[in-house]
């Protein structure tokens, strides 16, 4: 990779890190590497002594697009998945894209929106929505209404994706979504349920 560090289980995260700092490594690492699309809680960091103002980056990067380039989620031509659509310029309508894009693929059902979010809003997601245990990224959520869900899924996602500018982000987003969407597709009523249950915010009444 070029550079030295080491893996530590996220467990056991460095107190004194902020948010910020483990936003940077979880992306660049994490999600990099794959770990946390299987689920996986190892993150790769540096040794214990680098300081917080030296931490390495790297240009570059698989998933990371140019200076300049900016990638939304937008809908697929079938209109059934996300796909990654080039802004060109345009990053200030890449929420309302993407918000267009998520009420299109999920219909107004309440039921995928939870299930989706059962899937992201998991510690061994990246951040901004997983990270430390003890207080992940989706803790921060504190809206009454689906749409305050949405909006709070996609801003997070681009606020992240607009320092990093890591593409995997957005990906994992999207994965969780498809997940849902092909469960549904094949019947699996039990798994659905289970991730909804896990997923919805008490702030919000259930769906009928």
């Amino acid at each position: 990779m070029g550079y030295n560090y080491t893996a530590i289980i996220i467990e056991k995260t460095t107190p004194h890190w902020s948010n910020q700092v483990w936003s940077d490594f979880w992306i660049r690492f994490n999600v990099e590497e794959n770990v946390a699309s299987t689920g996986g809680s190892i993150v790769a960091a540096p040794p214990a002594d680098t300081p917080q103002a030296q931490v390495p980056t790297k240009s570059n990067q698989p998933g990371q697009e140019a200076a300049g380039s900016f990638y939304a989620l937008g809908l697929s031509e079938s209109g059934t998945r996300f796909r990654l659509v080039e802004m060109e310029g345009q990053e200030a309508i890449a929420q309302e894209t993407t918000l267009a894009a998520l009420d299109a693929l999920l219909l107004d059902s309440d039921r995928l929106l939870f299930a989706a979010t059962g899937k992201l809003f998991s510690p061994s997601s990246p951040l901004p929505f997983g990270g430390p245990r003890t207080k992940p990224g989706y803790v921060n959520y504190r809206g009454s209404t689906t749409q305050d869900l949405k909006r709070y899924i996609v801003s997070e996602m681009y606020r992240l994706y607009s320092i990093t500018r890591c593409r995997k982000l957005l990906k994992y987003v999207a994965t969780c979504f498809h997940c849902v969407l092909d469960y549904q597709q094949d019947g699996r009523k039990d798994d659905l349920d289970e991730l909804m249950l896990k997923g919805m915010p008490t702030t919000i009444p259930p769906p009928l």
